[in-house]
């Protein structure tokens, strides 16, 4: 998934009429954007967002210094389209506490590089899901059977968790399991259980003096070499040194 995806972007003083076949999620970063969609105006500012429906004529404006978190959602994805439904009638949001967290991260990451294909991937579902607080929003079979997997994977990531494991528990055939992967995350359940262990050993080895080799078996690792092998891999870093980098930032 591209990084492209989401920016944070600028708009002019003057109104500008505008459509696009893609969904498109607009969040508040600095100042204000008038914005009108469909015919029912409203404003883009702290604590309240916009969801344009694909398709949907819209013309915006905001005066002054201003910067907006722009998400351009392709269809069928997140399942995007069925999340789009509870916005025909009104595209303002609240942005409740939970959302505004992710929304922060995004805006203090995207001011300095891009997010990675793997972080935009679990953001994105996390904003979704944090948008959908409060919205007659219904999850469809996909992503109940992801976030049963997602879950399954976090509660046994100490152990040897095989696919068939991950499989069962979100109620889906194995290839099945793989395509809802590919499409939702774009990657596989077993490249996702890396991911979560990986973020598992970076938390505690920030946040506990537990010794590395603990960690490693925590974390579904094995051992401190396997653990460190991984690190390397994945974040071109060992495990001492990736302590010493989030201690020295505290």
């Amino acid at each position: 998934m591209s990084s492209n995806l989401v920016s944070i972007r600028n708009y002019r003083a003057e109104a500008t009429l505008h459509r696009h076949d893609h969904h498109q999620i607009v969040l508040p970063h600095v100042g204000n954007l008038e914005l009108e969609v469909a015919g029912r105006a409203g404003r883009v500012e702290q604590g309240v967002g916009a969801f344009i429906v694909a398709g949907a004529t819209h013309a915006f404006l905001a005066k002054g210094t201003n910067g907006f978190l722009v998400i351009d959602l392709p269809a069928r994805r997140f399942d995007s389209d069925q999340f789009a439904q509870s916005f025909d009638k009104n595209a303002f949001f609240p942005i409740e506490p939970a959302a505004q967290g992710l929304l922060d991260y995004a805006s203090a990451t995207l001011e300095r590089t891009k997010l990675s294909g793997t972080t935009l991937a679990y953001w994105m579902m996390l904003l979704m899901d944090g948008i959908a607080q409060g919205r007659p929003v219904i999850p469809s079979s996909e992503i109940l059977a992801l976030k049963r997997a997602m879950a399954f994977m976090r509660n046994h990531a100490s152990q040897p968790i095989r696919v068939t494991d991950v499989s069962s528990a979100a109620g889906l055939s194995i290839t099945r399991l793989h395509a809802v992967f590919r499409k939702h995350y774009g990657q596989s359940p077993h490249a996702a259980l890396v991911h979560l262990r990986v973020e598992a050993a970076q938390e505690l080895l920030a946040r506990t003096n537990l010794s590395i080799a603990e960690i490693a078996v925590r974390t579904g690792h094995g051992d401190q070499s396997a653990l460190t092998r991984r690190l390397r891999l994945a974040l071109g870093a060992t495990p001492a040194a990736l302590r010493r980098a989030a201690r020295s930032r505290a």
